[in-house]
């Protein structure tokens, strides 16, 4: 595929090292819409597409009820947004099934919370160009569970991810 460079505006290569124009380095260049997860380069046009649609104030709450996702999967979260609620489940359902089936995290291999993570980064960096590394997200997560007698256990696996 042909890019632009950015220093000259000639025509090259995106698997090029250097412009052929000017010699400017194009190694650190990358597309929009793509980010780097687990070394591989992936397309997110899909999901910066499907995200634009909501208005404002349902992606403030979109990226809420991904933040609280991550730290527990069964957490209610109260937003309020413009769309109906259905139009809103909708886009966001599909996201995040999409997301999660395009890097295989779902939730029976215990990996939905990469998902989550994954989303709120993508809206952390306006789905432009940004690193992803599950190793360094794997198991960085506390699970909380609610006995039948109302008792409260915390549980945490190795280190705890700040997001």
């Amino acid at each position: 595929m042909l890019i632009k460079c950015p220093e000259c505006g000639g025509s090259v290569s995106d698997k090029a090292p250097a412009c052929i124009h000017c010699g400017f380095p194009l190694s650190n260049i990358h597309k929009e819409n793509t980010c780097l997860v687990d070394g591989q380069e992936y397309d997110m046009t899909h999901f910066k597409e499907l995200y634009d649609t909501l208005s404002k104030e349902a992606q403030k709450g979109f990226y809420k009820e991904n933040i609280e996702g991550f730290w527990n999967p069964r957490a209610c979260v109260k937003i309020s947004y413009p769309e109906s609620f259905d139009e809103y489940a909708k886009i966001t359902n599909e996201i995040n099934q999409s997301v999660r089936k395009y890097f295989g995290w779902w939730d029976q291999n215990n990996n939905a919370y990469l998902g989550y993570k994954f989303i709120t980064t993508c809206i952390d960096y306006n789905f432009q160009y940004f690193e992803f590394n599950t190793a360094d997200s794997s198991l960085s997560k506390v699970r909380i569970n609610v006995g039948d007698n109302g008792r409260i256990r915390i549980f945490t696996f190795n280190r705890i991810l700040g997001i």
